[in-house]
């Protein structure tokens, strides 16, 4: 055999070798990206308690409840956890059929808890609930969330989502309520807006796309009136 033969030969086996690497390598790479992007399947189940009194009230209540498919242990400790706060959520429910009983005149009166699934991917998932209450006085609207790692179960605080240090995240987020909310913040009140966002492992958020996650405060921590303040900080996921 010539030298220009087995020079071809061997140029022949280089590329075919380079060709299957290059072909395992992509397919590696589209592994790795499916892998990041992996989402959580799930329902939301209305849990309806509504019911109308004699007096002429109608309580509307209920709860949308997100519930995650699968029967892996960190989908049944994450279905376990939202479980958990829709007990919370109906401790409240004989509290709005007493003022119901007890009122003579034709009302409705509401307690409620709407459910959206924010973000679904990268094995992350994060719930943002909003309540209202209304029992025929003020009435009170809230805004929280609930953020899984869809791999491990494991319910994820403040600290697990974004890269500030404790002092640069209550700094940036006392500044962004500052600039927000002005004048509706307490300042000069028992309830001080900096002392309510002094504890960052407290602050409640749910995460959007695009690296943001929304930190909530309930009525009346941080400034006057029955509705939350939200402001939106830098979250490591996209």
């Amino acid at each position: 055999m010539t030298t220009t033969k087995r020079l071809t030969g061997l140029a022949i086996i280089i590329s075919v070798l380079m060709n299957m690497f290059v072909f395992i390598y992509a397919g590696g790479l589209s592994a790795s990206a499916k892998s990041k992007t992996k989402k959580a399947k799930y329902s939301i189940v209305k849990i309806d308690k509504s019911k109308k009194f004699d007096s002429g009230v109608t309580a509307e209540v209920y709860y949308n409840k997100v519930q995650l498919k699968g029967k892996s242990k960190a989908i049944k400790k994450i279905n376990k956890a939202i479980e958990k706060d829709y007990k919370s959520f109906s401790k409240k429910i004989n509290d709005i059929y007493n003022y119901a009983e007890c009122t003579n005149m034709e009302a409705t009166y509401y307690l409620t808890a709407k459910s959206k699934v924010t973000y679904n991917k990268n094995n992350i998932i994060s719930i943002r609930i909003t309540t209202y209450w209304f029992a025929g006085g003020v009435s009170n609207t809230d805004r929280y969330g609930l953020t899984f790692n869809t791999k491990t179960g494991k319910k994820l605080g403040i600290k697990s989502v974004c890269n500030y240090s404790t002092k640069n995240l209550r700094k940036t987020v006392q500044n962004k309520l500052k600039k927000k909310y002005g004048n509706e913040l307490w300042e000069d009140h028992i309830s001080n807006y900096k002392e309510e966002t002094k504890n960052v492992s407290k602050y409640k958020f749910y995460l959007n796309p695009g690296k943001k996650c929304v930190v909530c405060f309930i009525p009346y921590s941080v400034g006057y009136g029955g509705w939350y303040r939200c402001v939106t900080i830098t979250s490591k996921y996209k």
